[in-house]
């Protein structure tokens, strides 16, 4: 029941703002241990996602000059990011951070 009811809370929200792309695919990875060197049996649930997002911009919005991925605990400071798009002046640009951890 508290599915369905998520299910309607998000078609009511896609219905009002059109901010929403539904796709397929896994939810979630399975749980790997730290340290370990895998291979999974499919593609990772964000890599999917991500590859399904950029194709249904790509198809449906070609007319947008910047795309920007970010995770839901994520913070963008626009100001900084309009001063490094300003700086990078250039058709095709890819950018992120690379975090640094030790591991246990």
């Amino acid at each position: 029941a508290a599915n369905e009811e998520l299910n309607q809370m998000l078609k009511e929200e896609e219905s009002l703002f059109h901010d929403l792309i539904f796709v397929g695919g896994p939810d979630s990875d399975p749980s790997v241990e730290r340290d370990v060197t895998y291979v999974l049996e499919r593609p990772t649930a964000r890599g999917f996602r991500l590859a399904l997002g950029t194709a249904w911009l790509a198809h449906h919005r070609p007319d947008l000059d910047f795309v920007m991925y970010l995770d839901d605990d994520s913070y963008l400071h626009i100001p900084r990011l309009l001063a490094a798009l300003e700086e990078h002046k250039t058709p095709s640009l890819a950018m992120g951070y690379v975090m640094e951890t030790q591991l246990d």
